[in-house]
């Protein structure tokens, strides 16, 4: 700065920042008033302001902060006073941006990954040297990472698949880059969720039971269980619903809250026509996951009691009366003969 013309005294001209928290302005010798004093032996002669800007450790939306400088001239000068000098201060905070402030991944199992971006918010004033992630806890304490979860700082990848033991579960991942001068961090929350799994049969693939039939191939007249129930369990402790299909499913019924088979009323199994049939029981559930198991049923023969002996007649003791006897028929494991 200088003045145009030889003045008749000394003349100040003082530079005032408009925010000095964005910048401010000295004089030429050091003092922090910035005030400029001009004599008529140097008036030609340039001096210098300088404007220092203010460190705030803030990341300013669009990385830039401006003020303006004024100049006031002394009264003893009649002249106008120059332009406001517009000042731009440019932020030297790294910012780190993530595409995801929350991320969600389910546990082990198809589609059991989720992927987000970590980018510099500005490129950097010297050359990028390091990127790490580290999960925190609730007080922002850093805390070891689970086994699951890797972070490859120079392809900014972060990856992991959790297993059934890690859900349900959150955390908190802080990602830290740095330039080698300045450091920047950011968070963002990664949620494990658990996705359902299918109940099974414990008997696995295919199960056996076993059906007495009624003596003459009687018609069903109450539902008789056939054998054990067919159960599954279920990872998720969910309601299990069970249900019959298959080539011979119209012959049995199934118990839907037990896994249950059973003979159906009005229905009748005769070995000599039908040894075997075969069923397959589904188990379904609440989320619609399901597991299915062949059963056979072996139909097991009663045969008919023996025909009676001939009775043997004798005199009784009274003349007007016989004496007869008649021995039954073997009939083990049979229901009782009467008549």
């Amino acid at each position: 700065m200088k003045l145009t013309s030889e003045p008749t005294g000394p003349v100040t001209v003082t530079a005032v920042s408009g925010d000095t928290s964005v910048a401010t302005v000295s004089g030429g010798d050091g003092s922090s008033a910035g005030t400029l004093t001009f004599t008529a032996d140097d008036w030609r002669q340039p001096q210098t302001l300088t404007v220092t800007a203010v460190d705030d450790a803030v990341d300013n939306e669009g990385g830039l902060r401006t003020t303006g400088i004024t100049h006031q001239v002394g009264a003893d000068y009649p002249a106008s006073s120059p332009p406001e000098l517009a000042v731009t201060v440019r932020d030297d905070e790294m910012t780190v941006v993530t595409s995801r402030v929350e991320l969600a991944v389910d546990e082990a199992g198809p589609g059991a990954t989720a992927a987000y971006t970590v980018r510099l918010g500005e490129r950097p004033r010297s050359r990028f040297t390091y990127l790490s992630v580290t999960p925190v806890d609730g007080q922002g304490a850093s805390i070891d990472p689970p086994d699951w979860i890797t972070f490859d700082a120079d392809t900014r990848t972060f990856t992991g698949t959790p297993r059934e033991a890690d859900t349900p579960d959150t955390l908190t991942i802080r990602v830290t880059a740095t330039d080698g001068a300045l450091t920047d961090t950011t968070t963002f929350k990664l949620t494990v969720k658990a996705v359902n799994d299918a109940p099974e049969f414990t008997e696995g693939d295919t199960a056996a039971r076993s059906l007495v039939e009624l003596i003459g191939a009687a018609t069903e007249t109450t539902a008789r269980d056939v054998g054990d129930p067919v159960t599954a369990t279920d990872p998720d402790s969910e309601t299990l619903t069970y249900a019959l299909t298959g080539t011979d499913a119209s012959a049995f019924a199934v118990v839907a809250a037990g896994g249950q088979l059973r003979t159906k009323i009005g229905q009748s199994y005769d070995y000599e026509t039908k040894r075997s049939y075969t069923v397959t029981v589904t188990v379904t559930d609440e989320d619609g996951a399901d597991d299915s198991i062949a059963v056979t049923i072996g139909l097991t023969d009663v045969p008919a009691p023996a025909a009676p002996g001939a009775p043997t007649v004798k005199p009784g003791t009274d003349p007007t009366r016989l004496a007869i006897t008649w021995t039954a028929p073997e009939n083990a494991g049979l229901p009782p003969i009467t008549g």
